[in-house]
């Protein structure tokens, strides 16, 4: 009596090598994109704080790390999100305690607001963070300022002597951001001089944030 025998097909290894080997490589792919080695990937996941020919590129990417390392948002992402404008002040110091001051105003579609104010200690801690509420005639009444300050056309950058950046270089920097109407706006100064950007910053300062030390 025969013994019938099994078929085996010369194919069969092959297919099973192929098959290992797509799985293998799916893997690597699925581990690459989840650990963020993808390049697009984060780019995609990356806040834009300033808009292209906003600022030079060493500012914009020393200022995008001062903001990330405060936990700060982008304007242009969260006016999106809230729907409304946005304004922010950031002070920085060198012979200060706190050496970073952020006060973030976000005005809502209804014409709420809320304010958000940071300290940031020079060994990087956040010594103050608080924030508040702003009724609309508080928003009203600094939207005024924001307009005879001429905030959208002040020139991002005030032009001063070598000299006066030397005697003033430990009074740090002031910075004013502001986002409104799909409209995106900074400046900045050295030397601050009394004026139409010291008043607006001031206002937040002591208006809407009420520092008064």
């Amino acid at each position: 009596m025969s013994r019938a025998r099994s078929k085996w097909s010369p194919s069969l290894p092959l297919f099973l090598y192929l098959a290992l080997g797509l799985a293998f490589h799916l893997r690597i792919a699925t581990a690459q994109s989840s650990s963020g080695d993808n390049p697009a990937t984060n780019s995609m996941v990356t806040p834009s704080y300033f808009p292209a020919g906003s600022l030079d590129e060493s500012k914009s990417t020393w200022l995008t790390k001062k903001l990330q390392a405060s936990a700060e948002p982008s304007l242009l992402d969260s006016s999106d999100q809230h729907g409304g404008s946005s304004f922010r002040l950031i002070q920085y110091a060198l012979t200060t305690k706190s050496r970073l001051q952020i006060i973030r105003l976000e005005i809502g579609r209804d014409g709420d607001g809320i304010i958000f104010t940071k300290r940031v200690s020079p060994d990087g801690k956040i010594t103050l963070n608080k924030q508040d509420k702003v009724s609309p005639e508080q928003i009203n009444a600094f939207l005024t300022v924001v307009k005879q300050s001429g905030f959208w056309s002040l020139p991002t950058e005030h032009e001063v002597e070598a000299v006066e950046q030397r005697q003033t270089r430990d009074a740090g920097v002031w910075f004013l951001e502001g986002f409104q109407d799909h409209t995106y706006h900074i400046a900045y100064r050295r030397n601050l001089t009394p004026g139409p950007f010291m008043d607006l910053g001031l206002y937040l300062i002591h208006n809407l944030a009420d520092l008064h030390d």
